[in-house]
């Protein structure tokens, strides 16, 4: 058996794991929440996710206690994410949530600005290339009449 400190390093490693887990569910949870995602696009976003929180995960286990499986891993997991849904959670999705409506708008205005650019630019090129037309079709009669 282990001694004390390191049943304590292991335990609180996975507690880290279990916080940081529940940090990404909210970072997902908002994300869901911002773009409302419907059909295949749901399950992709599943898998993803879990892609992302399952080497987070297996890493705390390596490096905690070499992927022994041991009760107080799933008990340091378990107690990391209830911490973080108790405490963090309400917080950090009220603050994910003013980021993502934040960049959408920051995205609304700038498509925009930037459809607006793009209009008055092409309506200037346009008034350039029939200035351009106009003087080249002037300079052909002027040389076709000689």
């Amino acid at each position: 058996m282990d001694s004390l400190d390191i049943q304590v390093y292991r335990f609180s490693v996975m507690l880290l794991a279990g916080f940081v887990a529940g940090f990404l569910l909210d970072v997902y949870r908002v994300f869901r929440w911002l773009t409302r995602p419907k059909g295949l696009v749901v399950y992709l976003e599943d898998i993803l996710f879990w892609l992302a929180c399952t080497p987070l995960l297996l890493f705390a286990l390596v490096v905690s206690n070499w992927i022994e499986l041991r009760l107080y891993a799933f008990l340091g997991t378990a107690l990391g994410l209830g911490i973080y849904f108790s405490l963090a959670s309400p917080l950090m999705v009220a603050l994910l949530s003013w980021a993502g409506d934040s960049a959408r708008q920051a995205v609304v205005v700038l498509t925009r600005k930037t459809r607006a650019w793009g209009r008055a630019t092409y309506l200037t090129a346009g008034r350039w290339t029939r200035a351009a037309r106009s003087v080249a079709v002037g300079i052909a009669r002027r040389f076709a009449k000689k």
